[in-house]
């Protein structure tokens, strides 16, 4: 079987223009899938895929496919686009805000199985065509996703992702990613809006 790579590459952005003062708006891009195959033979098959909501010192929420405020354009390979829109409802200022993403995803899973996988970390530059006033993901987690030995739940639980690749070329095993993104405070009204992105190639990283 070939081991396969799957990659993180992320941007985020927070634009609160005049226009637009009830509104916070993130855009969050990531090539999450860079494969070492030469060619796409088969469906990525998504495990799950998920957006955990941290504020005012605690986890509040765990987002996922079926939550009020999801979309997504992921077509039959799973390639595309999916977020989540979530609103301040309340009448307090919400604060701390992060917001972290959990993607377990595997390639080519039903003919060459998911658990010779490898993670590689690229980078947490912006790509070059992110939005003006994008900031980049705090931090970023790859490892097994908490079936054998990944402590990857745990982390995106308590709102602190490790920065460490669990599952390297060296012993690929199935590998689940995540990112962790300050947002900071979220008034009332205001609206929280993800925009992912998953793509079997480089979505536009510059870098080395």
């Amino acid at each position: 079987m070939v081991a396969k790579a799957i990659s993180l590459l992320t941007c985020l952005s927070w634009v609160r223009g005049p226009q637009k003062t009830n509104e916070c708006r993130v855009s969050v891009l990531i090539a999450a899938l860079l494969m070492s195959l030469p060619a796409l033979a088969g469906p990525i098959a998504i495990s799950e895929v998920s957006g955990y909501l941290h504020y005012d010192g605690a986890l509040q929420t765990v987002l996922s496919t079926g939550s009020v405020g999801y979309s997504s354009t992921l077509d039959a390979n799973n390639l595309g686009e999916f977020g989540w829109a979530v609103t301040n409802s309340t009448a307090a200022t919400l604060s701390n805000v992060t917001f972290l993403l959990f993607l377990d995803a595997d390639i080519d899973r039903d003919t060459n199985s998911f658990f010779n996988e490898y993670g590689e970390f690229v980078s947490l530059a912006l790509p070059v065509f992110a939005p003006v006033g994008a900031f980049s993901a705090g931090s970023w987690e790859i490892d097994e996703p908490g079936l054998v030995f990944g402590d990857i739940l745990i982390n995106l639980a308590a709102g602190a992702l490790d920065d460490l690749n669990g599952v390297p070329s060296s012993a690929p095993d199935d590998v689940s990613l995540a990112l962790g993104f300050s947002v900071g405070s979220l008034g009332p009204g205001q609206s929280l809006i993800t925009r992912f992105a998953i793509s079997e190639s480089d979505i536009g990283w510059s870098g080395p």
